[in-house]
């Protein structure tokens, strides 16, 4: 039979099991917290990762085209590894015209280089076919730029 002092002290172990129960739900809960901020944090570091990666292309490229400087063959060169590396393409034709309304295929790669030399294009043609592209990094993929000196050139990535 069980006394009074044996009643007491279950009371107390009883107690202390349902602290040391509530302690352990609780302990779970902060794991499972922990658990899902720490996901949190891993996409997060991840497309932080991406977006520097995708940053340095874009300083390096115009670190490119700023040191070009007036040399026509290395802007080129940087506008060629603008569109490879941070617009994503390797389907586009660069296109330069003097004042006539014919352009001329000066640099490019892909099927959009090889029908450029195929056909003669014209501005009108090519701002009739500018539209905005999708890439990775969310640049269009046409541009058409005029210079002071009113010749232009223009980027289509088919």
């Amino acid at each position: 039979m069980m006394t009074t002092r044996d009643w007491s002290e279950m009371r107390i172990l009883r107690a202390e099991l349902l602290d040391a129960h509530r302690d352990l739900m609780r302990a779970r809960t902060q794991a499972e917290q922990l658990i899902v901020s720490n996901r949190d944090l891993s996409s997060l570091l991840a497309s932080a990762s991406s977006q520097a990666g995708e940053l340095l292309k874009v300083s390096v490229a115009f670190r490119r085209l700023s040191e070009a400087g007036d040399a026509a063959a290395a802007a080129l060169w940087a506008v060629e590894d603008v569109a490879i590396n941070v617009v994503g393409t390797e389907d586009f034709v660069l296109l330069a015209c003097g004042p006539t309304a014919r352009m001329h295929p000066i640099a490019g790669m892909g099927d959009a280089f090889d029908k450029a030399l195929d056909s003669a294009p014209t501005l009108a043609r090519a701002s009739s076919i500018r539209r905005p592209r999708r890439s990775t990094s969310g640049l269009a993929g046409t541009s058409l730029v005029r210079s002071s000196s009113d010749a232009c050139s223009s980027i289509d990535c088919l």
